[in-house]
């Protein structure tokens, strides 16, 4: 585990993160069958969707501007952004729901196959160009290391989930209907 962490590159970063949620998905998905395991799941998409908020929320700040200034390839950044609106979006829905809703299992499938799309042109495409264009990739890292240890903290006070269902949501989405 230590070996991860000594990468401090804003890649090694990014990547551990994605790797992190590929894991968890893998756990939800041995999870999916079996009866009996709703606070498990209802934990681990939890889970997922805090990672994968604060993943993009370090991407689009930090990561994502210092690329597109850095490469021209525009349309590969604004399929990025288009594809983390569409993972909100699910996690929006996820939000709502519970692991006793009919379409929760289906959900949380379609956000980890939306997820794995998006892994998978990012670390194949931009994460290349991103490290040919001469970034300063470790200053990078720490810029994203040190505002997930912000977001960390700033979570680690906040009230259990149903404080956050009365309303306390740290805002996916815009006002819930």
């Amino acid at each position: 585990m230590s070996n991860a962490q000594d990468k401090t590159d804003a890649i090694s970063l990014l990547t551990a993160d994605h790797r992190k949620v590929r894991r968890l998905f893998q756990e939800f998905e041995e999870l999916e069958e079996e009866e009996g395991q709703d606070d498990l799941k209802s934990e681990l998409v939890e889970q997922i969707c805090f990672e994968l908020s604060m993943h993009a929320l370090v991407e689009e700040e930090i990561f994502y501007p210092a690329v597109r200034g850095a490469i021209d390839d525009d349309e590969l950044m604004d399929e990025a952004q288009a594809e983390h609106a569409q993972v909100k979006d699910l996690i929006g829905e996820l939000e709502e729901m519970t692991p006793g809703d009919g379409r929760f299992d289906a959900t949380v499938m379609e956000l980890s196959e939306q997820v794995e799309h998006h892994v998978s042109e990012e670390e194949s495409a931009m994460f290349a160009k991103a490290a040919k264009a001469g970034l300063d990739l470790e200053a990078l890292g720490l810029q994203i290391k040190q505002r997930k240890e912000a977001m960390e903290e700033d979570f680690s006070n906040v009230p259990g989930p149903e404080a956050a269902r009365g309303g306390a949501d740290a805002g996916h989405k815009g006002a819930n209907p």
